[in-house]
Protein backbone atom coordinates (compact mmCIF):
# COMPACT_ATOMS: atom_id res chain seq x y z
CA UNK A 1 0.00 0.00 0.00
CA UNK A 2 1.35 3.45 -0.96
CA UNK A 3 1.79 6.25 1.53
CA UNK A 4 0.05 9.55 0.96
CA UNK A 5 2.39 12.46 0.19
CA UNK A 6 1.42 14.61 3.14
CA UNK A 7 4.73 16.11 4.21
CA UNK A 8 7.56 17.47 2.10
CA UNK A 9 9.92 14.93 3.68
CA UNK A 10 7.86 12.07 2.26
CA UNK A 11 8.04 13.33 -1.33
CA UNK A 12 10.31 11.48 -3.79
CA UNK A 13 13.70 13.18 -4.19
CA UNK A 14 13.04 13.90 -7.89
CA UNK A 15 9.87 15.79 -7.09
CA UNK A 16 11.62 17.69 -4.29
CA UNK A 17 14.38 18.71 -6.68
CA UNK A 18 11.88 19.77 -9.33
CA UNK A 19 9.81 21.80 -6.87
CA UNK A 20 12.85 23.56 -5.43
CA UNK A 21 14.93 24.13 -8.57
CA UNK A 22 12.20 24.55 -11.20
CA UNK A 23 11.06 28.04 -10.21
CA UNK A 24 14.61 29.32 -9.99
CA UNK A 25 15.45 27.92 -13.42
CA UNK A 26 12.34 29.50 -14.95
CA UNK A 27 12.89 32.86 -13.28
CA UNK A 28 16.59 32.98 -14.08
CA UNK A 29 15.90 32.09 -17.70
CA UNK A 30 13.39 34.93 -17.94
CA UNK A 31 15.78 37.34 -16.26
CA UNK A 32 18.61 36.22 -18.51
CA UNK A 33 16.58 36.82 -21.66
CA UNK A 34 15.55 40.31 -20.56
CA UNK A 35 19.12 41.10 -19.48
CA UNK A 36 20.39 40.03 -22.89
CA UNK A 37 17.90 42.36 -24.58
CA UNK A 38 18.82 45.19 -22.19
CA UNK A 39 22.51 44.83 -23.02
CA UNK A 40 22.08 44.83 -26.81
CA UNK A 41 20.84 47.26 -29.46
CA UNK A 42 17.38 45.78 -29.09
CA UNK A 43 16.96 47.92 -25.99
CA UNK A 44 17.16 51.07 -28.09
CA UNK A 45 14.59 49.67 -30.52
CA UNK A 46 12.20 48.87 -27.67
CA UNK A 47 12.69 52.26 -26.07
CA UNK A 48 12.25 54.19 -29.31
CA UNK A 49 8.91 52.48 -29.97
CA UNK A 50 7.46 53.46 -26.59
CA UNK A 51 9.34 56.67 -25.83
CA UNK A 52 6.07 58.65 -25.77
CA UNK A 53 4.88 56.76 -22.65
CA UNK A 54 4.99 59.25 -19.74
CA UNK A 55 6.00 56.59 -17.21
CA UNK A 56 8.88 55.50 -19.39
CA UNK A 57 10.02 59.09 -19.92
CA UNK A 58 9.94 59.68 -16.15
CA UNK A 59 11.85 56.45 -15.46
CA UNK A 60 14.54 57.31 -17.97
CA UNK A 61 14.80 60.84 -16.58
CA UNK A 62 15.06 59.59 -12.98
CA UNK A 63 17.21 56.49 -13.46
CA UNK A 64 18.81 57.17 -16.81
CA UNK A 65 19.70 54.36 -19.17
CA UNK A 66 23.46 54.43 -19.14
CA UNK A 67 24.31 51.58 -16.77
CA UNK A 68 23.32 48.01 -17.46
CA UNK A 69 21.21 47.83 -14.29
CA UNK A 70 19.14 50.89 -15.17
CA UNK A 71 18.67 49.69 -18.74
CA UNK A 72 17.35 46.42 -17.35
CA UNK A 73 15.02 48.28 -14.99
CA UNK A 74 13.63 50.37 -17.85
CA UNK A 75 13.22 47.22 -19.94
CA UNK A 76 11.19 45.52 -17.21
CA UNK A 77 8.82 48.50 -17.31
CA UNK A 78 8.53 48.03 -21.08
CA UNK A 79 7.74 44.34 -20.49
CA UNK A 80 4.95 45.37 -18.14
CA UNK A 81 3.53 47.70 -20.77
CA UNK A 82 3.61 44.92 -23.36
CA UNK A 83 1.96 42.35 -21.08
CA UNK A 84 -0.91 44.64 -20.07
CA UNK A 85 -1.27 47.18 -22.89
CA UNK A 86 -5.02 47.67 -22.29
CA UNK A 87 -4.37 49.44 -18.99
CA UNK A 88 -1.93 51.85 -20.61
CA UNK A 89 -4.17 52.40 -23.63
CA UNK A 90 -7.19 53.11 -21.43
CA UNK A 91 -5.25 55.65 -19.36
CA UNK A 92 -3.99 57.36 -22.50
CA UNK A 93 -0.35 56.66 -21.75
CA UNK A 94 0.11 54.58 -24.87
CA UNK A 95 -1.14 54.99 -28.41
CA UNK A 96 -2.28 52.09 -30.53
CA UNK A 97 0.12 53.22 -33.26
CA UNK A 98 3.09 52.93 -30.92
CA UNK A 99 1.97 49.46 -29.92
CA UNK A 100 1.47 48.43 -33.55
CA UNK A 101 4.91 49.73 -34.53
CA UNK A 102 6.64 47.65 -31.87
CA UNK A 103 8.55 44.82 -33.61
CA UNK A 104 6.58 41.59 -33.30
CA UNK A 105 9.61 39.36 -32.68
CA UNK A 106 10.96 41.64 -29.95
CA UNK A 107 7.50 41.89 -28.37
CA UNK A 108 7.26 38.10 -28.32
CA UNK A 109 10.70 37.73 -26.70
CA UNK A 110 9.98 40.34 -24.02
CA UNK A 111 6.58 38.88 -23.18
CA UNK A 112 8.09 35.39 -23.01
CA UNK A 113 10.83 36.53 -20.62
CA UNK A 114 8.35 38.38 -18.40
CA UNK A 115 5.98 35.42 -18.22
CA UNK A 116 8.83 33.03 -17.40
CA UNK A 117 9.78 35.26 -14.49
CA UNK A 118 6.17 35.61 -13.30
CA UNK A 119 5.45 31.87 -13.50
CA UNK A 120 8.69 31.14 -11.66
CA UNK A 121 7.75 33.55 -8.88
CA UNK A 122 4.26 32.06 -8.52
CA UNK A 123 5.79 28.58 -8.49
CA UNK A 124 8.15 29.67 -5.69
CA UNK A 125 5.19 30.88 -3.61
CA UNK A 126 3.25 27.65 -4.22
CA UNK A 127 6.29 25.60 -3.25
CA UNK A 128 6.76 27.63 -0.09
CA UNK A 129 3.12 27.11 0.87
CA UNK A 130 3.34 23.37 0.12
CA UNK A 131 6.42 23.00 2.31
CA UNK A 132 5.33 25.13 5.26
CA UNK A 133 1.66 24.19 5.51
Amino acid sequence: MRQAMTGFDSWPWGLKLLMLMGPFLLSMTGCGISAFVAYTRRFEVAYKCLECHPGLVQMKRFYGAKTQATRWLVLTFICGVLIYPDVHLRRGHLSEDALRQFPVALKRVLKFSAWLTIVGLVWMVVTYVCITV
